[in-house]
């Protein structure tokens, strides 16, 4: 088993100099908990595509894969829609869009 010493640096998470992301608390009600998440990985999301050219966004993450981080914030904005509204309304106290 490889211990966390053993890890290469280039496996690690980013780092960002204005990470200003709040760490969701494990404890509270179920919606506390969840919004708590949600709010840490738009953060998360945003600072990763924060500072990257239209070219790098559309940029595929690795072959044979489509997956680029363009198509994953159309994917997201999608999700969020679809689980946050109903006909067309929103659910009140949704969080930040």
């Amino acid at each position: 088993m490889i211990g966390m010493s053993e890890i290469p640096e280039e496996n690690s998470s980013a780092t960002w100099a204005e990470d200003d992301r709040i760490m969701p608390s494990p404890v509270g009600d179920e919606r506390e908990v969840l919004v708590g998440l949600l709010e840490f990985h738009r953060r998360t999301f945003e600072l990763t595509c924060a500072g990257l050219s239209q070219e790098q966004l559309s940029q595929r993450a690795v072959e044979p894969s489509t997956l680029t981080l363009h198509g994953l914030a159309r994917h997201l904005a999608a999700m969020h829609r679809r689980h946050f509204t109903r006909g067309g309304r929103r659910w009140p106290g949704r969080g930040r869009s």
